[in-house]
């Protein structure tokens, strides 16, 4: 009997303790849900800068398991918190943690003491030789070993120390040692007369981490520029004094000697030769080194456009003859292009694109390159060869053989043009052309139809500050041309295209997503009258770029027996365009435009101006945003043309709307 109610007492625990044990997970994984709540004397851009890095508010949404977990995570907020304060200049904060299990849910109290802004008392620049470890003069005890000293993304390695007579000492001892204009034997260049306000700093000003790191790389920047390559920081201290709260800083810098450049050693290039990449060496052996050149070594080489990467890299110390060696190291793109493309407008119809080009024959860099664009009122073709470095280095010579056959309102017109050309990069900004050019024309359909060859000068400067080619956000850019012309053919009067256009781009907003754009046309024809101007070379306006809105090369004084276009003398057109990014892949552009094309030389500004506006959208990409405008005329045009009845027929030769699209912004 005993024995049978111990074993049923003992089935009874199993299953209870079965029960329990199964409970058990249940409860410890119950989630501790809990807030937090800041409180101390904090200003309002602290406390936003201290939420911004509290671990605690990142994770609130994920509950912690347990009440030891959540413990353990406001724990480990602490050096999160002190961090942030550092980058204020908050080397005395202090921090308490409490958190309160009685209210539900748990909250989690931090109360903050700032204490005050460290001031920077003085930033030092001494040699490496005066370096003196801080254990032989400070007592072990009295350093407190800092770590890393956080700024946002940088960490500073260095201690601060608090101050105590020892360390006093210490300093006086190395004033006597570093005199003021001593050089220092090792390093060749006098760091004594760097001073705070040349670093950018200023005695008294808030000891803020980033203004401490910022010195220093102003400081390399400058050493470097010198032509001390090999310089380095060998040891920085921060001292900071709980007394008085200000900071001192004593960089240590070994400059190294004066450096000059050897021989560069080029490799990777395989089918570019060395002699060419040699014209692109801005240096020569034995001279003194500026990052300048080494910055202008690296564009030239990287202009070509012969090389996936390049890579300058310094030796880290002098060779045997006493020169700094110098690697270049190359690797080589592909070096030719072909591309198919089709297109359709309702100006010219469908039709299709094609180009090839190679830019390394013979490998000297030199570009050969063919174009051909068929369309149904349109036909073009063109034939360039390119020589980068002809006569003198930077100086590339373009010769080009051109056909074209285009059927307009205006005209109809075959033309083959020979050109020969001189380019330059005058500077970053600048680029200039100059050269000779002959063209064969025909013209047909057009109140003057008959063949010219005329002899041409083409100069043309251009102007370009704009960050983007084919997306610009800031920046402005020009652009002239004249070419003065002289018919070879008939005797008739020479006659002077110019044209000028620019374009200025103002960002609204710092993160580009809103532009003001604005482009001014002038243009005139100066010298031979209308009729002895063959009718391609005359003005006229009407197209993607060009007050948009209205049929191609459709404004210009109107022939009044013909109601055709016969083309100006002068062109004045000014448009403004709103752009709009919307996400990363689309955006909206609103724009306005008006001008026209006159008879005379001169814009009439008091005349009849031609207005029109629209809408477009943008899709971007990474070879640039892909463009569809729609665009109405304001000012539809109707002509009276008279019949050889005598009789008239007025027409409005003006759509409601026109259509563009093609890649890149307009302008």
């Amino acid at each position: 009997m005993v024995w049978s109610l111990v074993t049923l007492f003992l089935q009874r625990a199993r299953v209870l303790g079965l029960a329990m044990l199964l409970a058990t997970p249940v409860f410890l994984c119950a989630d501790v849900p809990y807030r937090v709540e800041f409180s101390g004397h904090v200003d309002v851009e602290t406390m936003a800068l201290l939420r911004s890095h509290s671990q605690l508010l990142s994770l609130c949404e994920r509950s912690p398991e347990t009440l030891t977990s959540l413990q353990r995570r406001a724990r480990a907020d602490i050096p999160n918190l002190i961090q942030a304060l550092h980058s204020l200049g908050f080397y005395n904060a202090d921090i308490e943690l409490n958190v309160d299990t009685a209210t539900t849910p748990a909250t989690v109290h931090i109360h903050v003491e700032t204490g005050c802004p460290f001031q920077l008392h003085r930033y030092r620049v001494l040699s490496a030789s005066t370096l003196i470890t801080a254990a032989e003069a400070i007592p072990t005890e009295k350093i407190l070993e800092y770590g890393q000293l956080f700024l946002r993304q940088n960490f500073l390695s260095s201690y601060i120390k608090i101050s105590c007579p020892a360390a006093e000492a210490l300093e006086e001892e190395r004033d006597s040692e570093y005199e003021e204009g001593d050089y220092c034997a090792s390093n060749y260049l006098n760091l004594a007369d760097v001073t705070e306000e040349f670093l950018g700093l200023q005695v008294g000003m808030t000891a803020l981490p980033s203004a401490i790191l910022k010195a220093e790389e102003t400081l390399m920047q400058w050493i470097n520029c010198q032509g001390y390559p090999l310089a380095e920081v060998v040891k920085r201290e921060v001292i900071a004094d709980q007394t008085e709260c200000t900071v001192t800083v004593n960089l240590y810098v070994k400059t190294g000697p004066l450096a000059y450049l050897a021989e560069p050693n080029v490799s990777g290039n395989r089918d570019v030769c060395n002699c060419y990449i040699e014209r692109k060496i801005g240096w020569c052996e034995g001279d003194l080194y500026t990052p300048e050149t080494i910055a202008c070594t690296f564009d030239k080489l990287e202009r070509t456009g012969l090389f996936r990467s390049i890579n300058i890299e310094l030796g880290s110390e002098l060779n045997e003859d006493g020169l700094l060696p110098v690697d270049v190291l190359l690797s080589e793109g592909r070096h030719r292009t072909i591309g198919l493309g089709i297109s359709y407008s309702t100006e010219f119809g469908a039709g299709f694109i094609g180009e090839w080009e190679h830019r390394n024959i013979r490998g000297m860099g030199e570009t050969l390159s063919a174009q051909a664009e068929v369309l149904q009122r349109f036909q073009s073709g063109e034939i360039t060869y390119r020589k980068p470095d002809c006569f003198w280095e930077g100086t590339d010579w373009l010769l080009g053989f051109e056909g074209d056959r285009e059927i307009t309102e205006s005209f109809h017109e075959r033309s083959l043009t020979a050109t020969s050309r001189l380019y330059r990069r005058l500077s970053s900004c600048l680029q200039g052309w100059a050269g000779l050019a002959v063209m064969y024309t025909h013209s047909t359909d057009s109140d003057n139809d008959k063949y010219f060859l005329l002899g041409k000068i083409p100069l043309q400067l251009r102007y370009s500050s704009a960050n983007n080619l084919l997306d610009p956000c800031y920046g402005t850019a020009m652009n002239l041309k004249f070419t003065p012309t002289a018919p070879l053919w008939f005797p008739s009067d020479f006659y002077y295209p110019i044209r000028y256009d620019g374009a200025v781009y103002v960002p609204v907003w710092s993160s580009c997503s809103w532009i003001l754009a604005g482009k001014l046309s002038l243009a005139s024809i100066m010298g031979a009258s209308r009729l002895d101007i063959p009718p391609p070379e005359r003005l006229y306006a009407g197209s993607p770029n060009t007050l948009r809105g209205y049929p191609y090369l459709s404004v210009s004084p109107i022939n009044e027996e013909t109601g055709k276009p016969e083309g100006g003398r002068s062109l004045l057109v000014v448009s403004m365009e709103s752009r709009h990014r919307i996400t990363e892949t689309w955006g909206f552009v609103s724009f306005w435009e008006i001008g026209n094309v006159y008879r005379t030389s001169v814009p009439k500004i008091k005349a009849k101006q031609l207005q029109s506006a629209g809408f477009g959208l943008r899709y971007y990409t990474p070879v640039g945003p892909l463009r569809l405008d729609i665009a109405f005329p304001l000012d539809r045009r109707k002509v009276t043309k008279r019949k050889s009845d005598g009789k008239t027929k007025t027409k409005t030769i003006d759509g409601p709307v026109q259509f563009y699209f093609s890649i890149g912004q307009t302008y």
